[in-house]
């Protein structure tokens, strides 16, 4: 339990990896294995590693559950400052 394992809905036969922390199956997407709200004929993880749909831009606030969205931000030109 000190490891955090859960079950995750996803269905088994279309599940695949996007990117190490982010999963998609025939209807969701998935982050850390929870389901989120995007829109998922949309959503993309660019080539920074931001997921993004046609909407919103994602960012992960630590201990949460669901992504959060960046306000203001748009998905076509938004990039990270590193």
């Amino acid at each position: 339990f000190e490891l955090g394992y859960y079950e995750t809905e996803a269905d088994p036969a279309t599940f695949h990896v996007i990117s190490r922390e982010f999963g998609k199956d025939k209807s969701r997407i998935f982050w850390k294995g929870r389901v989120q709200t995007v829109d998922y004929s949309t959503f993309f993880i660019d080539e920074e590693g931001i997921p993004k749909d046609g909407q919103h831009v994602y960012h992960d606030k630590k201990y949460q559950d669901k992504l959060s969205v960046i306000s203001g931000a748009d998905p076509k030109t938004f990039c990270s400052y590193k």
